[in-house]
């Protein structure tokens, strides 16, 4: 098993390097390929030279740089969204609190205005309106009053101690 693994692990970094084909057809046209040219008028071998290590080193590194600048940059704008949708939502709070006070304003002011008018309207003396009376009866215009007087008792008789108002009426 470890030699099969071996084995292909070879192969993959022998294809890794491999060489590359520039290839220049009789169509003028050029053409880049792993293997040979067949029917070409020009063939060239291009030799892809191997990786040198330091410059893979310092290219990591600077991918590093560059992922961590942008982990950095990427954190500051969704800061910066979570403030500013926190300042949205406080602001579309305190309106909505401003129309609620504005709406419970206006209702006392309705019902302020509600209770002036029953005030008002049972402030203000009755008005008396003549009644229809068929002309083969004869009313009087008003009703006729009773007289009566108020007679106060110096005690009272069950003793809760109140005053009794006995009334006689003539």
């Amino acid at each position: 098993m470890k030699k099969i693994f071996f084995i292909l692990l070879i192969l993959g970094i022998s294809s890794a390097y491999a060489e590359v084909f520039k290839c220049q057809l009789k169509s003028g046209k050029t053409v880049y390929q792993s293997t040979p040219c067949q029917s070409a008028i020009k063939q060239q071998a291009i030799e892809i030279p191997k990786p040198d290590p330091r410059k893979i080193a310092e290219e990591e590194a600077k991918l590093k740089a560059w992922k961590e600048d942008f982990a950095a940059r990427e954190a500051a704008r969704i800061k910066a969204e979570k403030e500013l949708q926190a300042e949205l939502d406080r602001k579309a709070s305190v309106e909505a609190l401003k129309k609620s006070a504005e709406y419970q304003q206006q209702q006392a002011y309705e019902a302020k205005r509600q209770a002036d008018a029953l005030e008002r309207q049972n402030m203000q003396p009755p008005q008396f309106y003549p009644y229809y009376y068929p002309s083969y009866q004869s009313l009087p215009a008003y009703p006729s009053r009773i007289p009566h007087q108020h007679q106060k008792t110096g005690k009272d008789n069950d003793g809760s101690g109140r005053a009794k108002i006995i009334f006689n009426w003539k």
